[in-house]
């Protein structure tokens, strides 16, 4: 029973713990199968994830024992496993856990809701880290329409699918409609008064934004994109933090590129 009782403790803690800002180490992530959450924060450590993997399926073995399937904690449950399965890679569970959890809040809330919109988003992610681009396509396409019908003036809470659809359009090769998501992000963020992690994403938003550019091989827009993510990034990481390094290093083999040229 003491055992139980941690686990339900725990199980409340988890779901703040992985979107708390790890102020710490600051490891934002900008590249690969987890920018679903460079609009959420910083990454754990891998055996930090693992250990909240077997947590959240003790306590959802739990909670399926004592509440209703179609309920908000069984719900949340499923979420909270899923997220942590991306960040780990564990991609077919997680694309399992997002659908329960997705099922189970379109029950409770309908689709045009707020939390199926945010596992839509998560949805796209997923499947395009498994390679279904088309699926990946039409749940972000989905949930950046919800957003939209949702919202109202709360345009921030769009930001993490304008990114992602802005890496996926990158990912597919279509540059100029890859700008175009970006470059709304960064519009949103510029006039947004909501100053949580808006620094850090305006530092991967150019960053991301200027490789959209080098697609286009319109090298001086990259480069001005990697001036703004440089300026952001130095002031909000410091300048040793990988991700400050690597957009310095990228903006000085583009410039020493163009100087070659001349």
């Amino acid at each position: 029973m003491h055992r139980l009782r941690n686990i339900r403790k725990l199980s409340k803690q988890i779901f703040i713990l992985i979107r708390r800002n790890f102020t710490g180490n600051k490891n934002i992530y900008y590249n690969g199968p987890k920018d679903t959450y460079i609009n959420s924060g910083f990454e754990l450590k891998n055996e930090d994830t693992e250990k909240f993997i077997g947590l959240i399926k003790e306590s959802l073995k739990l909670k399926l024992l004592t509440c209703s399937y179609c309920s908000e904690d069984i719900a949340k449950h499923y979420l909270e496993l899923a997220i942590l399965e991306h960040k780990n890679l564990l991609l077919n569970d997680s694309e399992n856990h997002y659908l329960k959890s997705y099922e189970i809040y379109k029950k409770i809330h309908g689709e045009l809701s707020i939390m199926c919109a945010n596992i839509q988003t998560y949805l796209g992610v997923v499947y395009k880290d498994l390679g279904n681009l088309e699926k990946s396509e039409r749940f972000l396409l989905q949930s950046l329409a919800n957003k939209k019908l949702i919202v109202q003036d709360k345009n921030y809470l769009i930001i993490d699918t304008l990114n992602n659809l802005g890496s996926l359009y990158q990912y597919k090769k279509e540059y100029t409609t890859s700008v175009e998501y970006f470059e709304e992000s960064i519009r949103i963020l510029i006039s947004s008064s909501v100053e949580l992690n808006k620094y850090e994403q305006m530092a991967l938003c150019y960053y991301n934004l200027s490789f959209s550019y080098i697609g286009l091989n319109d090298i001086n827009s990259a480069i001005t994109c990697l001036i703004r993510s440089y300026s952001y990034a130095e002031n909000v990481f410091g300048p040793d933090h990988t991700l400050t390094v690597r957009i310095k290093k990228l903006q000085e083999r583009l410039k020493n590129e163009i100087a070659s040229l001349k």
